[in-house]
């Protein structure tokens, strides 16, 4: 697996982060980020609501409060994401199945804070009411699971997560991106640990 942190001029972080897992599935890595199955991460809080409005339009939405890092000294962010994800099956170059799915989150604009489920809007009064500082996941940011079967009968699942945020704050950016780098990586280890032993993590290319 690798992490790569990336900045742009206007000030977002990018972090990049791919790894593969064999012998488990997209539905059991899907399942195991359900905030009912999160009890793996270091996220101490999740809720997910789901909702429409009287538009008829459907939302997702995800309120997370991360953890703190660095003993402390960043402390614990929240987020409130709307999401959507794409699902599709298709065959490979050699006949072997293929399934991708692809997941999407951003920052829920305060213009559908009157949609809001009542959940979603007491989680985002918590967060402020307690201090914690408001993080923001913009566009661009990503999972995406592809699922192969490979000649040999094993099955892996090759992740790949782009993470595109502006998580506040006036740390230095140099601490910011060392401490993001390596919650990136705690969450990988406790995600295949959590699916152990049905997961690995495959080092060697495929």
């Amino acid at each position: 697996m690798w992490c790569r942190p990336v900045s742009d001029p206007r000030g977002v972080h990018w972090w990049r982060t791919e790894w593969t897992l064999s012998d488990v599935t997209i539905q059991q890595i899907d399942q195991a980020f359900q905030p009912e199955n999160r009890v793996w991460d270091s996220s101490p809080t999740s809720h997910l609501a789901r909702w429409m409005d009287a538009r008829g339009t459907s939302y997702s939405a995800q309120s997370q409060l991360t953890a703190p890092v660095l003993g402390g000294l960043i402390s614990g962010r929240s987020f409130i994401n709307l999401l959507v994800s794409t699902t599709r099956a298709e065959r490979d170059s050699q006949d072997m199945p293929v399934t991708t799915k692809s997941s999407a989150s951003v920052a829920a604009p305060d213009s559908l804070a009157n949609d809001y489920p009542p959940s979603v809007v007491a989680w985002r009064k918590l967060s402020l009411a307690s201090g914690h500082i408001i993080g923001s996941n913009l566009m661009g940011g990503s999972m995406q699971l592809t699922e192969r079967v490979r000649p040999d009968g094993m099955r892996t699942v090759h992740i790949c997560m782009i993470s595109a945020t502006e998580i506040g704050g006036s740390l230095p950016i140099y601490m910011v991106n060392n401490a993001t780098v390596e919650a990136l990586v705690d969450m990988v280890q406790k995600l295949s640990r959590f699916l152990e032993p049905a997961a690995a993590i495959i080092t060697e290319p495929l």
